[in-house]
This record gives C-alpha cells, sequence and structure tokens, in this order.
C-alpha cells in the first residue's frame, strides 16, 4: 500500500473545503481551511496595493473576523 505524503492529505482537505465556494466567499473558506490545516492561531489572504494591504479574508483563532486595511 502506498504512503499518500501529509502535504496531499492537506491539499485535499482544502480543496475539499472550498470546491463548492465562489467569490468573496471562496476566500473566507480557503482561509478558513488553511487555518484549520496549518493549526495557526491567525490566517489571512491580503491584496497588496502600492501603499496598502486589505485583508479580503481573516480568520483569527478558527473563527472569521472583520477584515481590515493596513
Amino acid at each position: 500500500m502506498t504512503r499518500v505524503p501529509p502535504v496531499l492529505k492537506y491539499l485535499e482537505q482544502i480543496i475539499e473545503g472550498v470546491s463548492d465556494t465562489y467569490g468573496s466567499n471562496f476566500f473566507n473558506a480557503i482561509t478558513l481551511q488553511l487555518n484549520k490545516v496549518l493549526e495557526a492561531d491567525y490566517t489571512f489572504i491580503a491584496r497588496l496595493d502600492a501603499e496598502t494591504y486589505t485583508t479580503l479574508a481573516l480568520v483569527c483563532k478558527g473563527e472569521l473576523a472583520e477584515n481590515f486595511v493596513y
């Protein structure tokens, strides 16, 4: 029996978690999945402009949080 590397299991979990989402819900879903897989306290996806960063999705301790600009 072939052993599946852990990274492939993580990718499979992420893909399953976002496969039926679109638009802003996609960013929320993928950030939640990344947070879960990475077991991180904070995870975010941000848009980088010339002088600012705007979060598109933010997860704090397993829960979606309000986006912000910095």
